[in-house]
């Protein structure tokens, strides 16, 4: 898949209404701290990251639930799609395995579930399903792409993802 119909793709996703943009914003801190205890405690953890960055990784959950909020209050499929790319090729980079997103995103919309109201999870898990889906074809596009020449941090920026 091309980074142009990633884009296409994310275009179809409907920003989330005011309200459920508000409860994610609030919720978001203890969502991040849960998920990162969740993540911590996983029994499959090892296969997703090294013991070394497991506080990177806190960090990595305190930015996504950040940049999601953000995502949720003002959508742009762009920066949503650049964002989860440079995220995804710089964490692999750095010794974290594809499967951890498919661990960290699959036990987030599990806690969303549970934590957020019903509609709220209906607005919202359209986009963490849109990550799920696409993330072999974030992994498989060329690392020298023009495509992440919006970001140029390091893991532990502000970009989340």
């Amino acid at each position: 898949m091309t980074k142009d119909v990633l884009l296409r793709h994310a275009k179809q996703l409907q920003q989330p209404g005011p309200e459920a943009a508000a409860e994610f914003d609030s919720a978001k801190t203890g969502l991040a701290e849960e998920v990162s205890n969740i993540m911590d405690s996983h029994p499959r953890r090892s296969d997703c990251y090294p013991d070394a960055l497991r506080e990177l990784m806190r960090t990595n959950h305190v930015n996504h639930f950040e940049f999601m909020s953000s995502v949720f209050q003002l959508y742009d499929p762009q920066v949503l799609t650049e964002t989860v790319g440079w995220v995804l090729q710089t964490y692999m980079a750095r010794g974290v395995q594809l499967e951890y997103w498919r661990v960290m995103l699959r036990e987030s919309l599990q806690l969303f579930e549970r934590r957020l109201r019903r509609e709220t999870y209906g607005e919202i898990e359209p986009f963490y399903r849109w990550m799920l889906d696409h993330l072999d074809d974030f992994a498989a596009l060329p690392k020298d792409s023009d495509f992440w020449t919006l970001h140029s941090g390091t893991p532990g920026d502000a970009h989340g993802g």
